[in-house]
């Protein structure tokens, strides 16, 4: 299968072309990914190149990622192919569905640490 059109793994940071079939392919990075308000089932927040989308990444009130306005679209996946997985743009503003945020690093370390040092100080 050629390069192209394989379809690889899309996660939060992947470069992509979206192709609706109304207007010429678009091209941006994957911000979000997950369930909506707006609609039902998985949909893919990409936020553009250019200003050629339909929103600043909020829908109905509701903000699922942050960019310039009219740079962002929601799409279902079957719209987007692969370009690169690899960052272009700063990491700045990518949202995961706020029920799978991570807690700190700095705080995971911390417990274990806290872990290790107790049976010494016993």
């Amino acid at each position: 299968v050629p390069t192209s059109t394989r379809m690889e793994t899309l996660i939060v940071g992947t470069r992509v072309a979206v192709t609706t079939g109304k207007e010429p392919e678009n091209v941006g990075i994957v911000r979000f990914i997950g369930q909506t308000k707006f609609a039902e089932g998985d949909w893919y927040g990409v936020e553009l190149d250019t200003p050629t989308g339909k929103n600043d990444g909020a829908v109905q009130g509701v903000q699922y990622f942050d960019c310039q306005p009219r740079h962002g679209i929601f799409v279902k996946k079957k719209t987007l192919r692969v370009l690169s997985a690899t960052m272009h743009k700063s990491q700045e503003g990518i949202t995961k569905q706020p029920s799978q945020q991570d807690r700190p690093a700095d705080e995971k370390s911390g417990e274990k640490k806290a872990q290790a040092a107790s049976p010494a100080a016993r």
